[in-house]
């Protein structure tokens, strides 16, 4: 069951998302290359929103227990059952892999605009599932 927390984060991160303009992208990759000798616009895209990384993704941490873990099962992306009992993190697979591997692979500002539009557009596609039931 997805949880409330995580509902309320994935609006908060769509919001998110879909006011971030050109302008915030070039400044902090600026910012970024006055700092790291080697990012990506993936790493831009982190610092400005979590995005891709458990730690400071916005939806893992409205579903972390108090051992510090992620309970992929209470995000609104949900988790994959896979062979052996293992799971993949609902995030990677489905409609969700589309936008965020369209995302890692940005390579230019117009497309990460146009690609954070998309994932922004795919949550809002899935909460609505979600409420639908």
């Amino acid at each position: 069951m997805v949880a409330k927390a995580n509902i309320t984060a994935a609006k908060a991160l769509m919001r998110k998302y879909r006011s971030i303009t050109e302008r915030a992208l070039l400044k902090k990759r600026e910012e970024l290359n006055n700092t790291q000798s080697f990012f990506t616009l993936h790493d831009v895209l982190n610092q400005l929103t979590g995005f891709g990384v458990n730690a400071s993704c916005t939806l893992c941490k409205a579903v972390k227990h108090s051992m510090g873990n992620s309970e992929c099962e209470s995000c609104i992306w949900g988790r994959e059952d896979t062979q052996g009992g293992n799971f993949k993190m609902g995030c990677l697979c489905g409609v969700s892999a589309k936008t965020y591997f369209a995302i890692v692979g940005a390579k230019t500002i117009p497309k990460m605009l146009k690609v954070i539009r998309n994932r922004a557009n795919a949550i809002q596609m899935r909460l609505k599932e979600i409420k639908k039931g």
